[in-house]
């Protein structure tokens, strides 16, 4: 086994392993981000941005509300 090999089995193993508790926090609801706030300096030129896929409003599920 070569020693690039052995380094990637290793980063594997490491991913695995740092992976294991978000699996197990996989019920857990996900909050979603509706806001992003690019900042930066612009000197001259066109400015591109990137597309940044948001979840649309329709797709974000209600929050359950409890009453007292």
């Amino acid at each position: 086994m070569s020693v690039n090999s052995f380094v990637r089995v290793l980063m594997l193993a490491a991913l695995a392993v740092v992976a294991m508790p978000m699996s197990a926090m996989a019920d857990e609801p996900a909050q979603l981000i509706e806001e992003v706030t690019v900042v930066g300096a612009v000197r001259n030129g066109s400015v591109d941005v990137a597309d940044i896929d948001l979840a649309a409003d329709e797709a974000l599920q209600e929050m359950p509300v409890a009453y007292e």
